[in-house]
């Protein structure tokens, strides 16, 4: 699909990088919009915003610039676009795991 919008090899071959972590990104994001919404029916929502700042700020934003800039453990530093959509989709797929196990736990807990 970059092939579309642009000529130049680097710059399909960068967009094609970054879009692949953007689909992956709205896929869970999708999951954790639906389970976040089942969790306010269940009016559960200090859990899941805890879980929200932990992940999403701590492990995709401040995560994504300690790997950009000075690398983290093996991972070298990659200061591009990629790694910061790389550790956002992370981050937001274990808060989707996180949410479908707390929607599970409470609708398991509501039929007792």
């Amino acid at each position: 699909m970059a092939g579309w919008f642009s000529a130049d090899s680097a710059v399909v071959l960068a967009a094609t990088v970054v879009l692949g972590w953007v689909a992956i990104y709205h896929l869970v994001d999708a999951l954790q919009a639906v389970c976040a919404f089942i969790l306010r029916c269940y009016r559960m929502t200090l859990l899941p915003l805890i879980i929200y700042s932990i992940m999403l700020w701590g492990v995709g934003l401040w995560g994504a610039f300690v790997w950009a800039y000075q690398g983290i453990g093996p991972l070298t530093a990659r200061p591009e676009v990629s790694t910061f959509w790389a550790a956002a989709s992370f981050a937001l797929c274990i808060v989707s795991l996180a949410f479908v196990a707390l929607v599970l736990w409470i609708a398991k807990q509501r039929r007792l």
